[in-house]
């Protein structure tokens, strides 16, 4: 047999579910933050790793650039140089 419940015991029950609700309601709100939140870390960590690489192919563009303008310099020298020559060789060549 059920024994009745005491004003006092039935009381203190109505508060523990109440606390028990809010305190469900309060998980429930801090997990959908805690995920919000993630979200927003993941975003941003996702924009810098995207920044990062921009910057690193910028970086490679950069150095192909000055490569590509060392080795150019390096083959108008050598073309001017064999030029040189050619008109040496060609003026001895006369000369004899």
């Amino acid at each position: 047999m059920a024994k009745r419940l005491s004003e006092n015991k039935t009381a203190d029950l109505s508060v523990h579910a109440q606390d028990s609700e809010d305190a469900a309601d309060a998980a429930q709100e801090g997990r959908a933050h805690g995920q919000e939140s993630w979200g927003a870390k993941r975003r941003q960590a996702r924009a810098a790793d995207t920044k990062r690489a921009i910057e690193k192919v910028n970086q490679t563009i950069q150095s192909v650039g000055d490569t590509a303008g060392r080795k150019l310099g390096s083959a108008v020298r050598a073309k001017k140089s064999a030029g040189r020559h050619e008109r040496l060789e060609s003026k001895a060549f006369a000369e004899v």
